[in-house]
């Protein structure tokens, strides 16, 4: 099964653990992180991703994020296609931050089965749409998937 981990559920990894659903997502992940490691999903990285994990400040955090992020069997480089299908992604979601819907038409371009995400709101929104790919909140990955 071939996965895609948008920016919101990796940082779940070193996000504050003091709010119970912070601290769940982050065991999620953990677990999730494991899994890939020992080969039970494929994850596909992308420029959007590698782009933002290079921009992250906190040198501790941004080491941590590539070192996850080299478990990606793939990249997706962003393309005209890649940008067309974002920005039709962005109108029909109103009120989705552009990065997200460029996360979106990565996977979709990744042929993922699921793109993981912390964001309820964009999972929330994204049902709206007819999507390729399945976008579900770090929960829903166990619960439907990894059952």
């Amino acid at each position: 099964m071939k996965i895609y981990i948008d920016d919101s559920a990796l940082n779940r990894l070193l996000d504050d653990r003091r709010t119970p659903e912070v601290k769940y997502d982050r065991e999620l992940m953990v677990m999730l992180v494991e899994i890939i490691e020992k080969g039970g999903l494929e994850l596909v990285g992308s420029e959007v991703l590698d782009k933002q994990i290079k921009e992250t400040e906190d040198v501790f955090k941004e080491t941590v994020l590539e070192v996850i992020y080299s478990m990606s069997t793939e990249e997706v480089k962003v393309d005209k296609g890649i940008l067309e299908r974002a920005e039709e992604i962005r109108r029909k979601l109103n009120g989705i931050q552009y990065i997200d819907s460029l996360h979106i038409a990565c996977a979709e371009a990744g042929e993922v089965d699921a793109m993981v995400t912390a964001d309820t709101r964009l999972a929330l929104l994204s049902k709206g749409i007819k999507l390729k790919t399945r976008l579900l909140i770090l929960p829903q990955m166990f619960t439907e998937v990894l059952k």
